[in-house]
């Protein structure tokens, strides 16, 4: 360190300074202290003195001091790269990463291979969310030192930030060969473990971690992800607790909260994400999932503007605005629903479709006498939803090429003759204009009110519907049913359990008949005695074609009963009654407070009045049969 003092105190200040440093490299922090204290009484402006007394005052958790001593002292001699440097990272402790970004700045230019200010300064571009600019600078200490441990631990945070997971996962590795019990990158091994989908190795670098430190409350946050990840969300749950124990941090309230979601407690979950928006205002998931929980405890406006929120803190990203957009979608705003819909990241669509040189089609062109190609993404079910629109731009004279998931394709390949249906899987013809599938609403400007609701724009095989209308006789009330969708977060309040229909189950004359494939059907072996399920025989739905017999069973039936599965658009495609169970928040699609559909005009809704309250949907199943027991229409 340097000192600017008076001539005729130089030398007892000098003297003075010596003695304070040594107790400071001794550790007796206190003593070094006392000692700068009393140097300053003589020497108010001694640079160093107020340089090493910002130190002392930073260690001992005074960074507000810190900074004003740091500061009086660069105000003597601002040439010490040191100073800027210890400034920047009292203001780092501070949460004020753009006033440390300027400190840090000022001592790179003072000393351009200075280490420890590009490793600051990367930490500090992380803290603020841009984590492309962080790299650069961990790139830089490490061409300055290679092996230096705090660079490799800053560049694999940022390239976890950037999502590129395998790239930090090597140079987790690197540190970790280095330094085996470095917790925090173990940590950051785990994260990265769990975005390339290996959990059980994540969670053995998260257990390490907490056993080298067991006041890692960060081991346990991600542990807690990991875990619900896994569906195990009471042990996520017990994780996200332990580490709240430690420290009261936002992003272990959030998990928490996300974990209560899924668990079908929005009322609590609530109160997490209030608690971590009070701990960090600008944190998006967390408005996200706020909103999320808002809209699950009715309260639709609210939920709008959080989830608004999130989409204006992080505009880059499409799962903030899908979420919003089913929000107003839900809210039967869909003008606003569908652009943001637009938002959405890609499931599954036509590979290297954003590179063909043709035109993607958003409606402003004429389509007539044009190949459009209709990709369709997302799932089985939103593809049956959807294809209807393949008819709207025939009647603007397109001619129609439908691009579906293999499995889907015999069964669409009778939603026209005109429309020619190809497998994902298979090179497109010639087409002039491409467009999502679920993107045609957007540019066909469709409202609630001019959805192409004709139905039936789907048919069964006429062999397969003799076969199966043969197998089933036409002896009572036949009607299909389906509780349970693929067993996923997606699915979570949706599927009902199959013992809620005895009171259908008991009516005279009904007959149930499974429509049920794999997950939930092992319910029907634990049904009480006086429950009586029909299983359709062998051959049914085998192989790797999707929903033939299904849709051939279905037009030998009277209804069909369904939780909000694809089933439920496969019924309402074939002009099937459906009577849909619906929880008492449902997806967008099925809108608010509506017994009807405008997507489908022979299905009826029968909603929750009450979260969780699946009776009250089937007694008033019950009793609408009860009242007309030869129809099940909308209208009954």
């Amino acid at each position: 360190m340097s000192g600017i003092v008076t001539k005729q105190n130089a030398m007892a200040s000098q003297s003075t300074f010596e003695k304070a440093l040594a107790s400071f490299r001794a550790g007796r922090l206190g003593d070094a202290e006392r000692e700068l204290e009393r140097m300053l009484k003589q020497v108010p402006d001694h640079f160093d003195a107020l340089h090493l007394l910002g130190i002392i005052a930073r260690r001992t958790a005074r960074s507000e001091l810190a900074v004003k001593l740091i500061r009086r002292a660069i105000g003597q001699n601002a040439s010490v790269a040191a100073a800027h440097r210890h400034l920047a990272n009292a203001l780092i402790d501070l949460r004020r990463p753009q006033e440390a970004v300027t400190s840090f700045d000022a001592a790179i230019r003072l000393k351009p291979d200075f280490l420890e200010a590009y490793v600051g300064r990367g930490f500090a571009w992380l803290e603020m969310r841009r984590p492309a600019v962080a790299l650069e600078d961990f790139d830089r200490a490490v061409a300055v030192q290679p092996m230096n441990l705090a660079a490799l631990h800053g560049r694999a945070a940022a390239l976890n930030a950037l999502k590129r997971s395998q790239e930090s996962l090597r140079c987790c590795d690197q540190v970790l060969r280095l330094q085996p019990d470095f917790v925090e990158v173990l940590i950051l091994r785990a994260v990265a473990l769990r975005e390339l989908g290996r959990p059980a190795e994540a969670l053995e670098a998260c257990g390490r971690a907490a056993l080298l430190q067991p006041a890692a409350a960060k081991a346990l946050i991600v542990q807690g992800a990991l875990l619900a990840d896994l569906s195990r969300p009471e042990d996520a749950l017990r994780s996200f607790d332990r580490a709240l124990l430690l420290a009261d941090e936002a992003v272990a309230h959030n998990g928490r909260g996300s974990v209560l979601l899924d668990l079908q407690r929005p009322d609590e979950a609530l109160m997490c994400f209030e608690r971590a928006l009070d701990l960090q205002p600008g944190f998006a998931n967390a408005h996200n999932n706020r909103g999320i929980a808002l809209g699950h405890t009715l309260n639709f406006e609210a939920s709008l503007a959080s989830l608004e929120r999130a989409c204006a803190l992080e505009p880059e990203s499409g799962d903030y605005h899908l979420n919003a957009a089913h929000a107003y979608l839900q809210l039967g705003r869909f003008e606003p629903g569908w652009q943001l819909y637009e938002r959405r990241p890609r499931q599954g669509c036509v590979a290297d479709a954003d590179g063909w040189p043709q035109t993607h089609w958003r409606g402003q062109e004429d389509v007539a006498g044009k190949t459009v190609l209709l990709h369709a993404e997302q799932g089985l079910g939103d593809t049956i939803q959807f294809s209807r629109y393949a008819h709207c731009l025939q009647a603007q004279g397109a001619d129609v090429v439908l691009s579906v998931p293999p499995r889907l394709l015999p069964l669409l390949r009778r939603l026209d003759p005109a429309v020619r249906c190809i497998a994902q899987t298979d090179r497109p013809p010639g087409f002039d204009l491409h467009c999502p599938l679920l993107s045609v609403p957007l540019a066909l400007k469709t409202t609630a009110e001019t959805i192409p609701a004709t139905v039936p724009y789907l048919s069964a095989e006429p062999q397969r519907v003799a076969l199966w209308r043969q197998r089933l006789g036409s002896e009572g009330l036949r009607i299909g049913i389906n509780w349970q969708g693929r067993p996923t977060k997606m699915d979570l309040g949706r599927s009902f359990p199959l013992a809620c229909l005895e009171p259908i189950a008991n009516i005279a004359g009904v007959r149930l008949i499974s429509l049920q494939k794999d997950a939930g059907t092992e319910q029907i072996n634990a049904l009480p005695a006086n429950m009586r399920i029909e299983v359709p025989a062998a051959p049914f739905d085998e192989g790797s074609d999707a929903f033939l017999d299904t849709a051939a069973i279905m037009d030998c039936l009277d209804l069909v009963i369904t939780s909000d599965t694809s089933i439920a658009h496969l019924a309402g495609a074939l002009g099937i009654p459906t009577w849909i169970a619906l929880q008492q928040v449902p997806d967008w699609r099925w809108l608010l407070h509506r017994a009807d559909s405008p997507w489908y005009p022979q299905a009826r809704l029968f909603r929750q009045s009450r979260r969780g309250d699946w009776n009250g949907v089937f007694g008033a199943m019950r009793d609408a049969l009860l009242a007309n027991p030869a129809r099940g229409t909308a209208s009954s």
